[in-house]
């Protein structure tokens, strides 16, 4: 592993083991932004630990890059507020912020080469050409580049590009490091190369970083903290395994990952077990969300909580089904079924680990399928 020149550790001395200690480092505090009669951001209040990697999830239009250059200075709140370290910064220009930004085009300067590229920050603060040399040669051996300072952009692949971008970034010195989709133009091998680059540099150094995707895996493969934002409203911030597992809302359900969702009809409790009712007449025993509220709600399954076969046989809801389709998916293989007198469950089912009929199995074929009560959400739809 590279050590991390002590020149590029922030002066407070975070280190890789730091964990976020500090809540507050960055506040969004009910931010708003507002084109015309649409909000862009809607009272969005996130509190960010110093040392924290933070993404924000969301699909497209969600608020998320807008939440992100204000962050920056890049855009102007309507109302609310950005504080870091306590410091009301939401008047402040970008260049007074003291923050790093990824971009998702990157916007390398073409004509200049690598080592110029990473000293423009550098130079515009009148840094001394001498130690401009020293950090610029300290950052890009933080992110394996050290034999190509004289190359151009268009002479590096798109993984050594998306370091260069990383190198100029932090070779300033931010308190923040902000990317927004910087990774969303790589090949997917490549881009799990970087996801792991990107957070060992982060954790290493300590800073605190705000990131944005729309991508679930990079979101949970990266994050500390998930921030999911649906129209221009924050929606739920946890950890992944926290927002995966508890899910406040349909939405946020969906959004993280594969699930069987259906509107749920009526619930019941009997013998203090809930149970709940789909719209075919299909009941089954379920957990109701602390989060849900009155209104639509519905019932949310995972795929990979749904056993078939001899497996089916313990478990507290059963029913017998039809195949009606089978996809292999190398690791996994995913069923739908088509329950008796219920709706359509996608099944996902470990490869390896499948029954042996499995993989002679036809469409039409009759299985039996079950899952236990934990695992059924009853939340909002």
């Amino acid at each position: 592993m590279v050590n991390i020149p002590l020149g590029l550790n922030r002066a407070h001395g975070s280190s890789s083991s730091t964990k976020p200690n500090a809540a507050g480092f960055l506040r969004v505090k009910d931010v708003c932004r507002q084109f015309d009669s649409i909000f862009a951001t809607r009272n969005v209040s996130i509190d960010i630990a110093e040392g924290e990697f933070l993404v924000m999830l969301g699909p497209s239009g969600s608020g998320k890059t807008t939440l992100l250059r204000i962050i920056a200075g890049f855009e102007t709140a309507t109302s609310g507020a950005i504080e870091i370290r306590g410091r009301d910064v939401s008047r402040d220009p970008p260049n007074k912020r003291n923050i790093g930004v990824v971009f998702q085009n990157l916007a390398l300067f073409p004509h200049l080469t690598v080592f110029k590229n990473v000293a423009f920050g550098l130079e515009m603060r009148s840094v001394p050409n001498d130690e401009i040399r020293v950090r610029v040669r300290e950052a890009l051996e933080m992110v394996r580049l050290g034999g190509m300072t004289e190359r151009l952009p268009s002479q590096l692949s798109g993984g050594q590009q998306q370091r260069v971008a990383l190198a100029r970034a932090l070779v300033t010195r931010p308190d923040i490091l902000l990317l927004d989709e910087p990774l969303s133009a790589l090949d997917r091998d490549l881009r799990s190369e970087m996801q792991y680059e990107i957070r060992r540099i982060q954790q290493q150094l300590g800073i605190t970083a705000v990131m944005v995707t729309h991508d679930q895996d990079e979101a949970m493969t990266m994050g500390d903290r998930i921030a999911i934002l649906c129209d221009g409203q924050l929606s739920q911030i946890g950890a992944a395994e926290d927002i995966y597992s508890h899910p406040n809302s349909a939405f946020v359900a969906r959004f993280m990952g594969a699930a069987n969702i259906f509107p749920v009809e009526s619930t019941k409790m009997q013998n203090g077990e809930t149970s709940a009712r789909l719209a075919s007449g299909f009941e089954t025993t379920a957990i109701v969300s602390p989060a849900t509220a009155e209104g639509s709600l519905a019932v949310l399954i995972r795929p990979e909580d749904i056993a078939i076969g001899d497996a089916a046989a313990d478990m507290r809801n059963r029913a017998q089904a039809r195949v009606v389709d089978q996809t292999y998916l190398g690791a996994f293989t995913r069923l739908v079924v088509d329950i008796d007198g219920g709706p359509n469950l996608a099944v996902l089912l470990p490869s390896r680990s499948r029954p042996a009929r499995l993989g002679e199995m036809r469409l039409e074929d009759r299985i039996a399928v079950g899952w236990n009560s934990d695992a059924v959400l009853v939340v909002p739809a």
